[in-house]
């Protein structure tokens, strides 16, 4: 490759250039520059390696050491069994029991004694008059019922249980101003099943209010205890008195 040569001519001196300094300084160092850049390739060498290379071989660098960690604690040694001794305390031995022992006598007790329970009072054979309820009148101060009519001293119980019947059905009319006692009778049958029927005012009291009441306590009462299996017949015409007191 042949070397080109460029000759650069500067005039300084004579006449001056009609360009300020920069312009003219910038392009000579344009030119420089493009001179070099055609130059500098034919001063390179053909062989750019020489011709005795020298072989470096890479080695790896060291890794670098890991932290070191503290040491784990060491667990206390456990205590030998000559130690373990000498720590515990020795039981204190038991008293020996006696070769024959005597055994233990146990107080006899007495069985206690169940007191007998009282005699059962003798049971009265089944009868249909109790002794305690023959009064001829069930009431109070304010009024009061007299026995029925058509039974006997024997059915006496019954009396009792249908009287109680009708007072308790009796809703007594207030007077005002009653001296004596007023007196109303009512007259009506009982039937086998204690049903009752043909309910009338035999004996007015001349009070209608009393009248009703009586006939009112009744039908209220009604049905009546059925009569006795011993009675004969298949009903009992019978009557009372509602007897109404001064309060």
């Amino acid at each position: 490759m042949s070397a080109a040569r460029i000759r650069i001519v500067a005039s300084l001196g004579g006449a001056r250039s009609g360009l300020p300094p920069f312009v003219v300084w910038s392009g000579v160092a344009h030119v420089v520059f493009l001179a070099a850049l055609i130059l500098v390739p034919s001063f390179r060498s053909k062989n750019p390696f020489p011709d005795n290379p020298i072989v470096v071989d890479l080695v790896a660098a060291p890794r670098p050491a890991a932290q070191a960690q503290p040491p784990a604690p060491q667990p206390e040694p456990a205590p030998t069994p000559e130690t373990a001794r000498l720590e515990t305390r020795e039981p204190p031995k038991p008293k020996p029991l006696p070769e024959n022992p005597e055994p233990v006598k146990k107080p006899k007790q007495e069985p206690k004694k169940t007191p007998a329970p009282p005699p059962a009072p003798p049971r009265a054979a089944p009868s249909e008059t109790p002794p305690d309820e023959t009064a001829d009148a069930v009431g109070d101060a304010g009024g009061s019922i007299t026995a029925l009519e058509g039974l006997d001293s024997r059915f006496a119980w019954y009396q009792a249980s249908v009287r109680a019947a009708l007072f308790g059905n009796w809703q007594r009319p207030v007077l005002d101003g009653l001296v004596d006692s007023i007196d109303v009778r009512v007259t009506f049958e009982i039937l086998r099943d204690g049903s009752v029927r043909g309910v009338r005012v035999s004996e007015s009291s001349g009070i209608p209010a009393l009248d009703r009441s009586a006939l009112r306590a009744v039908a209220d009462a009604a049905p009546l205890p059925p009569l006795p299996t011993s009675w004969r017949g298949s009903g009992l015409s019978t009557a009372c008195v509602f007897r109404l007191h001064p309060e």
